[in-house]
């Protein structure tokens, strides 16, 4: 049985907490160049995706408009306005309900003036809007039109899981509310109803009775709620509905958390605690898998002793074979070499990291078609590999170790991974990545463009791979390197989320000389062209 070298833990806990020594275990042999690159770059276009605005107008019908709004001249014909200029737009959908005598109704129904639906058919929407010019009576129960709109979109989101829709709630009104005994439950239930989707749904009101101040505060509040606009229309007879509109059609990106990262597959953190030539990417120095008897030129090797083990790991690099030769774990049957997700794990090896008390996520083992579980900004196979010496890929299930320092550094150990250093282990004087990205601007489309420098990229002398030996895109020359740069593209309005992963591999040789089609002596390549996307399927 092969034997494991704790020596370097060891010393890397020992020098937790130092501050005034520079233990540098990130020193590297001469045999490694830095390279210089820098570009410019953009997030894609503003993009429509599979996405509709819905517009839905919650109407008061009450008694009194046969003195506010006689003949429906301000609800009926400026809503009329508003669609006509905009009802060919393949991305409007509309609905329509109104509120009085105690209850609501779907003008814009399936048949069920219980059942309100969102529809782009021209003749349902003017026989809606038609219905607004008389039978006024009545009081005005905000709580009845509210759960009917509440409805109108649950109904909405279950026909249509896949659709990352927009609603656009008008509440027009010339009344107080009939069936609230106060303004806080009134406020609750807006609140509740723009939350049922984050960011997705806003309310605002337009007033049209007679001078009223509490009417008024009420209705801007109900805005303030909605996350919407508010607009008083009672000194005039037109209201522009693009005033209360309160998001483009079109879907703004950003890059998550102003994160680049650059990354060098082809070198890790050795045994002994220093950085390493990685040939193969998989997460061990070429030195230590010669130590335990790995190929430092096969990503899915299997060493002296343990042949009986190599259709059964199939699917899993030596990472994690070297962690069931050392650890003794046992690594369950599998052979699915593929990395659809980009994030340097194989199906195998994602689902075999675990995390029985996931944070950032509600997933204790890692999903194959998600690059970062945690939604941190570091995808999962660099999270497995930064801390492999901790555990078996739980840090990929966990959004606060990048917050975290492990080695008494005053830097948190995200900082450390970006600098491409060991967090593991007190290195504060190494050889540090240097990449700055600044905003640039916005193109006339709304594209965020960016600018990119890095004067300081470590380039190792490596072994030959074979593309079949290792992940698809990382087999490469002898002493080229795979450089993996990357980004998550998120919507402006939900910086938090998923995001569309932009990578690009690109292969670097190690000399301060050579010169070729990736750029500035040699470099890494940065502009619109160069970046793949993938965007993981919706849950």
């Amino acid at each position: 049985m092969f034997k494991f070298n704790f020596g370097w833990i060891a010393i890397a806990i020992s020098l937790v907490g130092v501050g005034c020594t520079e233990a540098r275990l990130g020193v590297l042999p001469p045999e490694f160049v830095n390279i210089q690159s820098k570009g410019e770059f953009c997030t894609m276009s503003p993009e429509d995706i599979d996405r509709h605005t819905k517009f839905l107008f919650i109407v008061d019908k009450s008694g009194s408009n046969g003195s506010t709004d006689p003949g429906a001249t301000k609800r009926a014909d400026n809503i009329d306005l508003f669609y006509q200029d905009n009802k060919d737009n393949e991305s409007f959908q509309w609905g329509l309900i109104t509120f009085q005598n105690g209850d609501s109704n779907a003008e814009i129904s399936d048949g069920n003036p219980d059942n309100p639906i969102f529809t782009t058919e021209e003749n349902q929407v003017n026989d809606a809007i038609d219905s607004l010019r008389s039978g006024d009576s009545g009081s005005t129960p905000y709580r009845a039109a509210l759960n009917l709109a509440r409805k109108a979109i649950e109904d909405d989101i279950e026909l249509y899981p896949e659709e990352d829709n927009i609603y656009m709630l008008f509440f027009i009104t010339d009344g107080v509310p009939t069936d609230y005994n106060g303004d806080q439950a009134l406020y609750a239930d807006v609140k509740n109803l723009v939350d049922l989707v984050d960011n997705r749904i806003f309310l605002s009101t337009a007033y049209y009775g007679p001078g009223n101040g509490s009417a008024e505060n009420r209705l801007r509040e109900m805005a303030d709620v909605g996350k919407g606009k508010f607009v008083n229309f009672n000194n005039t007879d037109n209201l522009d509905f693009n005033d209360l509109i309160v998001l483009p059609t079109k879907e703004p990106w950003q890059i998550k958390d102003n994160l680049m990262l650059v990354y060098n597959l082809n070198s890790t953190v050795c045994e002994d605690g220093e950085f390493g030539t990685d040939s193969d990417a998989d997460g061990l120095c070429d030195k230590d898998e010669k130590k335990y008897g790995f190929d430092p030129q096969n990503r899915f090797s299997t060493p002296p002793g343990y042949e009986e083990f190599a259709e059964s790991w199939y699917g899993y690099g030596d990472y994690f074979r070297w962690r069931a030769v050392v650890f003794e774990e046992s690594l369950p049957p599998c052979e699915d070499r593929s990395d659809e997700d980009h994030d340097l794990l194989t199906y195998c090896e994602e689902t075999y990291i675990v995390n029985a008390d996931p944070k950032g996520t509600d997933n204790q083992s890692g999903d194959p078609l998600l690059y970062d579980t945690d939604k941190d900004g570091f995808i999962d196979g660099i999270e497995t590999i930064a801390f492999k010496y901790l555990n078996k890929g739980a840090g990929a299930m966990d959004d606060t170790n990048m917050s975290q320092s492990f080695d008494g550094e005053s830097a948190d150990a995200g900082t450390q991974i970006r600098e491409h250093r060991n967090p593991l282990a007190y290195d504060a004087g190494a050889d540090k990545y240097d990449l700055q990205i600044t905003m640039k601007g916005f193109t006339p489309t709304g594209q965020t463009c960016y600018r990119f420098r890095q004067d300081k990229l470590r380039v190792y002398p490596t072994l030959p791979v074979s593309e079949e030996n290792t992940l698809a895109g990382a087999g490469h020359k002898e002493g080229e390197n795979a450089v993996l740069v990357y980004f998550i593209q998120t919507p402006h309005r939900d910086p938090n989320g998923d995001g569309i992963l932009m990578y690009s591999v690109q292969k670097l040789f190690n000399s301060q000389t050579q010169s070729d089609a990736l750029g500035r002596a040699a470099g890494l390549k940065i502009n619109n062209q160069v970046f793949k996307t993938y965007k993981p399927p919706k849950n």
